[in-house]
């Protein structure tokens, strides 16, 4: 019972508090420097800043500090990054909530075997 509520609490932290917003590929609604998640028409998810862009190509550099060049003919989408405030407040109290909830599953196990194991049933 501990792991699994461990490993919830684990994948919620690990849960981006971040939403990802679509812009319009043309040229004037994007910002050079600025984060931006690109999908390809083979749905391949890059992300990274955006280091130039015109109307054939663009140029994201991506964590590695690579630059990696895109022709917009294969572009699916492309996602700016918003900060949630809902998300981030939920995964706090959550992360919180699942915590109580271990301490207390845990304090009810430990008062649980002390009844039984003592003779006070």
């Amino acid at each position: 019972m501990k792991t699994k509520i461990w490993l919830l609490a684990i994948s919620f932290l690990f849960s981006s508090c971040y939403s990802y917003k679509r812009v319009n590929m043309g040229s004037d609604h994007l910002v050079l420097g600025a984060k931006y998640r690109v999908m390809t028409m083979n749905n391949v998810s890059i992300k990274g800043n955006l280091l130039q862009a015109n109307d054939s190509i663009i140029t994201i550099r991506i964590k590695s500090g690579q630059p990696v060049e895109i022709p917009v003919s294969k572009l699916y989408s492309m996602q700016k990054p918003k900060f949630s405030i809902v998300k981030s407040i939920g995964l706090a109290g959550s992360v919180v909530g699942i915590y109580v909830f271990a301490r207390a599953a845990s304090r009810e196990t430990y008062n649980y075997n002390y009844w039984f194991t003592n003779g006070n049933y």
